[in-house]
């Protein structure tokens, strides 16, 4: 099964999974109330492919400009953007709030846009995160593009949403994130293995408007996504993704966090979690307990190295954070630590 070109076109070849691409991305348009006449979207290869389609798509519309994202956000979007030369396709990497709010700063961007946009005319393109990788932050997507709006300042802006964007409107205790409408958004982006728990690792990025690209001849029609050869577990993503979206109970999110916040408490173990996030920042564990539990760890405020996280999903089995806490607790008894963040 080949999805090459644009999702809702066909040439000559029709062994492929297209008519299931389009059932997500109208479950998707419904989700972030989209009008699927005016609207788009593609199943991609994963996020990093996401974002690269909207940070092509952001200087396809305003060729003088400049992209800012902040230094919270995924790592791949500095990559796309130094592949596609800075000289060309110039950014600002805008700094966080703090070490434990990792949003980006508005009053910095902000300032920063009005500096470039007075004396170079450079339209602002925006990849802005509505859950960041290490603490799961988000960015106040609105007030900046209000303010963007009250300054009669054009800009693009894309949402990096890959984790909270699957979380269903309808849950309880979630960090939801909006419709495009209310964000005053042109894109978003959302993972299918991180929250819908899809074994197969990709992506779905909407856009509120149609995709332009050329016509291709030998695939008779256009070539409108960043991957040419597409494919993605056609039935069972889309069962799994209908199910989170149409069946999951109010408190499937919080149920899990609930539980492992007064576990945490209880065995006197520091941690840190922003907001309503599902991510819980604590001191670097022994590498036996990062290997088990697949745990990836990072720099904290002072010290390199020296904090990790786990991320709590509502599909974790009580047996499975148990467990967890008490290979944490016999970890502090043989080593003090300090939460460096």
């Amino acid at each position: 099964m080949n999805n090459a070109g644009d999702p809702f076109e066909r040439g000559h070849n029709h062994f492929d999974g297209k008519a299931y691409e389009q059932e997500l991305l109208h479950l998707f348009f419904k989700r972030f109330s989209l009008n699927p006449e005016t609207s788009w979207g593609y199943i991609s290869s994963g996020g990093s492919e996401s974002n690269e389609w909207a940070i092509r798509s952001a200087y396809d519309k305003y060729e003088k400009a400049r992209f800012y994202f902040s230094k919270a956000a995924h790592y791949s979007i500095e990559k796309t953007l130094r592949l596609a030369h800075k000289d060309l396709y110039p950014y600002t990497i805008i700094d966080v709030i703090s070490s434990t709010h990792e949003a980006i700063d508005v009053h910095k961007l902000i300032a920063e846009i009005q500096k470039n946009y007075t004396l170079k005319q450079e339209v602002p393109l925006l990849l802005l995160t509505w859950g960041t990788t290490k603490l799961g932050s988000i960015d106040d997507v609105e007030q900046i593009t209000r303010r963007l709006i009250d300054l009669k300042i054009p800009y693009y802006c894309h949402v990096d949403a890959a984790f909270f964007g699957g979380i269903p409107p309808h849950l309880k205790d979630a960090p939801i994130c909006p419709n495009l409408d209310t964000l005053h958004a042109d894109s978003i982006s959302i993972s299918f293995h991180k929250f819908f728990g899809v074994p197969q690792i990709n992506s779905i990025v909407l856009s509120k408007h149609k995709a332009d690209g050329h016509y291709v001849s030998y695939i008779a029609h256009r070539d409108t996504t960043v991957s040419g050869s597409r494919s993605f577990a056609i039935f069972s993503a889309t069962q799994r993704i209908k199910e989170v979206f149409e069946r999951t109970p109010a408190d499937w999110y919080a149920k899990n966090v609930e539980w492992m916040i007064k576990a945490l408490n209880e065995a006197n173990i520091p941690y840190h979690r922003y907001g309503l996030s599902n991510i819980f920042v604590i001191a670097k564990p022994s590498d036996k307990v990062l290997r088990k539990y697949h745990l990836s760890s990072f720099e904290g405020k002072k010290y390199p190295d020296s904090c990790a996280h786990f991320i709590i999903n509502p599909f974790h089995t009580i047996d499975d954070l148990q467990q967890l806490i008490y290979d944490l607790k016999e970890d502090v008894k043989n080593t003090p630590q300090i939460l460096d963040l």
